[in-house]
C-alpha cells in the first residue's frame, strides 16, 4: 500500500463566510504539511451548498494551489453535503487507491464527531482525524499564518460545540438503525438542515 490518504472536510461557508473561508485555509495548509511528509493525494469532495456561490471544494482547490500543491495530487469532487457523506466517500477513495490510511483534517471542535464517523466505516488503524494546529511544527511561515487565522477562538468553540452535539445526539439516537438507514437518515438530515443554510 502506498501510504496516506488526505481528506479535508468542508465548512458551512453562509452563517460566517469570512471565518469559513479562513478555516478551510487552515485545514489546506496542513494538508499542504501533509503532502510534504509524503501522503499519496488530498482530496476534497464538498459540493455546493444552497445558498452559496461556490461549492467548498473549487475554494478549497484554489487554496491547495496558492500553497504549492499541484492539481494532479489532488481529487475533487463536487458530490458531499454533510460530514457523514464526507466520511463516506474518503473511506471509499482510499480503498480505491489502496492507501494505508485516510487522514481528515478539520477544525478543533469538529474532530470528535468526525472520529467516531470514521470509526464506524473504517476498522482501527486506517484512519485518523487531525486538526490544523497539529501540523504546526513542520509548516512554513505561510502555512503558519493561515493556521493561526483559521484557529477557532474560545466563542467559536462554544457556538460549534453546540452544532457538534446536536449532531453526535442524532448519531446516538440513530445506532438503534441499521448502520446503511441511520448513515442515510444522517444524510438526509444534513441535507435538509444545509438547505437552510447551516451546513452539518
Amino acid at each position: 500500500m502506498p501510504g496516506d490518504g488526505i481528506l479535508i472536510l468542508g465548512k458551512e461557508l453562509q452563517r460566517d463566510p469570512v471565518r469559513a473561508r479562513r478555516e478551510l485555509g487552515a485545514r489546506a495548509a496542513a494538508a499542504a504539511v501533509a503532502m510534504r511528509r509524503g501522503a499519496v493525494f488530498v482530496a476534497t469532495l464538498e459540493a455546493r451548498i444552497a445558498h452559496q456561490p461556490l461549492a467548498g471544494s473549487a475554494i478549497v482547490v484554489g487554496l491547495l494551489e496558492e500553497l504549492g500543491v499541484s492539481r494532479d495530487q489532488m481529487e475533487v469532487a463536487e458530490q458531499t453535503r454533510s460530514t457523514r457523506e464526507e466520511v463516506r466517500a474518503g473511506a471509499a477513495l482510499i480503498e480505491r487507491r489502496e492507501c494505508d490510511r485516510l487522514v481528515a483534517i478539520t477544525s478543533l471542535y469538529h474532530v470528535p464527531r468526525v472520529r467516531r464517523y470514521l470509526g464506524e466505516h473504517l476498522p482501527p488503524g486506517r484512519y485518523a482525524v487531525y486538526s490544523p494546529e497539529s501540523y504546526y511544527r513542520d509548516a512554513d511561515p505561510t502555512e503558519r499564518a493561515w493556521i493561526d487565522a483559521g484557529a477557532p477562538t474560545p466563542e467559536t468553540l462554544r457556538q460549534e460545540g453546540r452544532v457538534e452535539r446536536r449532531w453526535l445526539l442524532l448519531a446516538s439516537v440513530a445506532r438503534l438503525l441499521p448502520a446503511p438507514l441511520r448513515f442515510d437518515l444522517e444524510a438526509g438530515v444534513a441535507q435538509l438542515y444545509a438547505a437552510w443554510g447551516d451546513r452539518p
